[in-house]
Formats: structure tokens, sequence, C-alpha cells
């Protein structure tokens, strides 16, 4: 695939430099480096001019006079050569232009030009490599008309050289293997599974957990120095605090993750993550309701089946023997059988009554037996209400989601149900923890898919689950991974590192060796199952007597109030 150039120029002011740039050394770094965005920040000179002496007619250009272009990584690759001349340069010329310009496209090289020999006054070039150091330019090249280059070894300690050119760019194809102890700024907080920060047996102070595991592996292989930077709160930090220490560039990396597409850099997103909810199984139904559960679907229609019969055979007899046909007065009858009355039939003979007797008697049996066996198979065990499977089952049941700041901003960005949203609210984190190392039946509970099993896997022994995932609603889908220092130097090291880490697996069994870290560090301790101890009865067990007696004696007043009524009135006819 034939590559393109894409040249942007910044002007510098009111400056007349003279340069005869070879046309060999851009195609050298073309050819070697796989270069194809140059960015050149030339004086303000006409670009007619220009154009002839860095040999650039024949390639597109984008012309950008005395302001940074802090937007170009959203137009341009990311293999970059940054052509700087510097002769009579400043400072703030630096911060304010070419800073800015190149911010996420520093990772790549600078090249520096000069009119000026660079022998033997190396010292007159120290600020510039200083600055360049300090920024996170690693890769720089100082090249003078003579083509005499320098550039600087960063680790463990700036220092000036002398070299050649097809020596730089030999070494710029070898990637860092060891940092030397270059420190590694890295936030320390709390926020299990994904990093932990416990104490050793020695009072040392170790970092665990997902990432926290990877920061550490990466450390180790590198032979860089971790160099904590504790986070206020430790004990349960928020990912907002992160964020902003590393947008104050008080730190390097967090050992976390955030969303990808933020104003803050991070390492390659290589897998979507889902957001779910934790709901509580339904809590147990009142003793005084349990009379009514047997009295399901079933039960009903064998009733009303043996009503229908019986009703149909007292009907058929009856028109059979008298040639009559009475509905209505055969309709109560049978009813007044089945609310264990006396069935007044005088019009039928005794062996059809007995006939029939026999039949109610053999269908009560029945029905009686079916709601006795219902009846007392959940006396044996609880019996729950209807379980919750939606997000409309927790909006009816009026449970609260509990989400901390940064749950909040994920919901927001995702754009996600209003249904959340009207249901949610925002608790600090250390209460969110509390309550979901518990796991709290009184709340529900919004996170990633990892955190969510994480603190389920607690009550892997239980005979019943306190609490459930909805694994057929995902709240949001997103993408991110560990976030960077904007010019950090070794963004493209820890970034290929987490796609080997990836590829290879090893991620994957962090993850599920975090779970069982989290058991040994006391982050998380399996829920002991309820106790089967005998308890003695409390008021809700005498509730479902009062009912039936309160609602005996109420019937038996209005029944007696009507006969009563009926009474007296046929007295006085």
């Amino acid at each position: 695939m034939k590559l393109s150039l894409l040249y942007l120029l910044a002007l510098l002011p009111n400056i007349n430099i003279n340069i005869v740039y070879s046309k060999y050394v851009l195609d050298e770094f073309e050819k070697e480096l796989d270069v194809y965005t140059i960015v050149v920040f030339i004086s303000n000179t006409s670009s007619e001019i220009w154009h002839e002496e860095l040999n650039l007619n024949n390639h597109p250009k984008l012309i950008i006079t005395n302001e940074s272009a802090s937007g170009l990584r959203a137009s341009i690759g990311e293999r970059v050569l940054s052509i700087i001349t510097i002769d009579d340069i400043e400072e703030s010329y630096l911060e304010h232009i070419v800073k800015p310009s190149l911010l996420k496209l520093h990772l790549k090289d600078l090249l520096l030009i000069t009119k000026d020999s660079l022998m033997p006054t190396v010292d007159k070039w120290q600020w510039l490599f200083e600055w360049c150091w300090h920024q996170g330019f690693w890769h720089v090249l100082l090249m003078d008309r003579d083509q005499q280059y320098l550039t600087m070894d960063p680790i463990p300690e700036m220092s000036i050289r002398s070299i050649l050119l097809a020596e730089y760019l030999k070494q710029r194809h070898r990637r860092i293997d060891n940092l030397l102890g270059y420190p590694i700024q890295v936030t320390v907080g709390n926020n299990p599974p994904r990093v932990s920060a416990v104490l050793d047996d020695d009072g040392n102070l170790e970092l665990s957990g997902l990432y926290g595991n990877v920061v550490k592996i990466f450390i180790s292989k590198f032979n860089a120095t971790l160099d904590y930077v504790f986070m206020p709160n430790m004990s349960s930090y928020s990912v907002l605090n992160c964020m902003e220490y590393i947008r104050e560039e008080r730190a390097d990396i967090c050992a976390d993750a955030i969303l990808f597409g933020s104003d803050i850099e991070t390492t390659r997103p290589l897998f979507i993550v889902f957001s779910r909810l934790v709901v509580p199984f339904d809590k147990p139904l009142e003793m005084y309701k349990y009379f009514q559960k047997p009295f399901n679907t079933q039960t009903w229609l064998l009733i009303l089946f043996t009503f229908i019969c019986t009703l149909a055979l007292i009907i058929v007899v009856e028109y059979y023997q008298l040639r009559s046909f009475r509905f209505l007065d055969n309709f109560f009858a049978n009813y007044e059988s089945f609310i264990c009355a006396c069935a007044n039939l005088p019009h039928l003979s005794q062996n059809y009554r007995y006939a029939l007797e026999a039949i109610l008697i053999f269908c009560g049996f029945m029905i009686s037996n079916i709601y006795l066996a219902y009846l007392s198979s959940i006396l044996l065990t609880k019996i729950f209400r209807r379980e919750i499977t939606s997000l409309e089952d927790v909006v009816s049941h009026n449970l609260t989601i509990l989400t901390s700041n940064f749950q909040q901003y994920i919901l927001e960005v995702s754009q996600a149900s209003p249904l959340v949203r009207q249901q949610t609210i925002v608790a600090n984190e250390e209460f969110i923890l509390k309550n979901m190392r518990a796991l709290n039946p009184d709340f529900v509970y919004f996170g990633l898919e990892n955190e969510l099993d994480f603190y389920l896997y607690q009550q892997k022994f239980m005979t019943r689950p306190r609490m459930k995932k909805l694994n057929n609603l995902v709240i949001t889908s997103d993408i991110g991974d560990a976030p960077m220092r904007a010019y950090w130097p070794l963004q493209d090291l820890f970034t290929d590192f987490m796609d080997n880490m990836f590829s290879n697996g090893v991620s994957l069994y962090l993850y599920t060796e975090s779970t069982q870290e989290g058991l040994r560090t006391g982050k998380i301790a399996f829920i002991p199952n309820e106790s089967l101890s005998v308890e003695p009865l409390t008021l809700e067990y005498f509730v479902i007597c009062g009912i039936v007696l309160t609602a005996g004696y109420t019937m038996a007043f209005i029944s007696f109030f009507l006969e009563l009524v009926i009474y007296n009135k046929r007295k006085r006819k």
C-alpha cells in the first residue's frame, strides 16, 4: 500500500532561516520508520521558497500560521515525524505551539534542524534536550547544515551524544527492554477486583487485583521502579479521582480502567465490557397469605369441572324423572353442596341421591387432598413473591439502584435507559462497597460484569442466594482500558504490553485469579447459610388464624342479621 504524506506547516514568527534540507534524510525516515505523517514547523517565509528549500513541492500540505493545532490527532495517523527549525527559537514557542500540536503524536520522532554547527558547542543545546526529555519527547535527532547529528539517551538519566543517521534509525528499530529503574508513578487505591492495595507481612504496600497485577508484571518485566501515588480515601477511592490525577499529570498511569473516548489517553481497548444490574431474590411471602397459594389455576379448574359435572348430572336426572327443567334451583342446590351444606333435592329418588352424594364425596376428597398437598409442600419451605426478571420489575418493586459518581458518569455518557436513571441514587464509594460486600438485598447494584461477578461469588455455597445478576438485561456496552498521562514517553510500550497480555491469555488468568485473591486478602468472604435453629413463633404466625376467625364471625353476624330481618318481615305479614 503506497503511503501518502501530509505536511502540516506551523510558521515561526519573523525569523529568516536559510536551510538547505536534504531529501535523503526524509526518504530514510520514511523508508526505515514507515513514516506517513510529517509535521513541519518552519519560519514565516513565503511557502513557495520553503517548498524549494525543503523539497516539498510535490507533496500535499496544510499550512497553519502561528497557532497550535491541538486537533491533529483526529485527522492524521500515529507514525509521525515532526520537523522543527530551532534557530532563535524560544521555549515559550515550544510550550504554546509545538507541545499542544503534538499531543498524542509525541511518541514518534522529532527532527530538529539548525543552520549552526553542532560541534564543538554541544552544551548550547542542553536546554533543548532537557525540555524534550521532561516533556516526554524521547526520540530526538538534532541535525545541522553539515548533516551532523546529536541525540540523547533518556534513561537512566538524560545525556547527549553524537550519532550517525543510520545508527539512529537502527536504534529506533529496537524497543526498550530495560528501563534501568526508571520511576513510574502509579495511583494506589482500593477498587476490587480491578485494583487493591494491601499490606504484606512486613508492612510493605502491595498492589493486587486485575490491573494491579498487570502493572506489577510490567514493572518487573522492564526493570522499572514503582512509585506509588496515594489516592484520597484509599479504602474506597473514586475512579474520578484517578482521572483527575492523570489530567493534572500527578501520575503516569492508573491501575484501573476508564471509558475510551474521553479526554484521557488509554491503552488500546480490546473487548467490549457490559454493565448490568444485581437484584435481590424476592422477599418471602407473608405467612397469612400462604392459605391462598394452593388455590392455583389447576385447583380452580378442577373445582369448576366438578361443579359443572354435578350440576349437569342433577339436571339430567331431574329431567329424566320429572320431565322438568329448573336450572336456577338446581344451580343453588349444587352450590350448597360445595359449601358443605346439605343439598335439598327431595324430588330425586333415594338411589339417585346416594349416587350423587357418593360422587360429591369422592370429588371433594380429591380436591381437598390436592389443596392439602399444595399447602403442606409450601409450609415446609419458604415461598417467595414474584421474581425480578426485568427492569420493569425493578421499577414496579420500587427498588433503589446504588451508584457512585463515576457510575453516574458512565450512565450519562452511555445514554442508559431513563428507567434506570429514575431509580438511581448517588452514594459514596465506601457505602456502596460496604453493602456490596454484604450483598444487602435492600438495594440494587449497578456495575461492570467482572465487578458484579466478584461480589456474587461470595454466595457460591449458599442454599438460597441473596442476589442474582440480570443476565438478559444489558444496561451499557462500553470499551475502555487503563488510563495514561498525556506526554508519558512509555505509552507505546505499555499499550503493546497490554496487547500481549490479552493475546497470550494472561489477562484471562488474572481475571480469574483476582476473585481468589480477593478471598485470600479478605476483600470478599463466603457468606454462610441461614441458621436452621428453632425459633419462637412470632405474631405473623397467628395472623392467618385471626383473619379466618374474624371473617367467620363477620359472616355469621351478617347471616344472623339477615335471618332476623327476614323473620321480622314475615312476622308482620
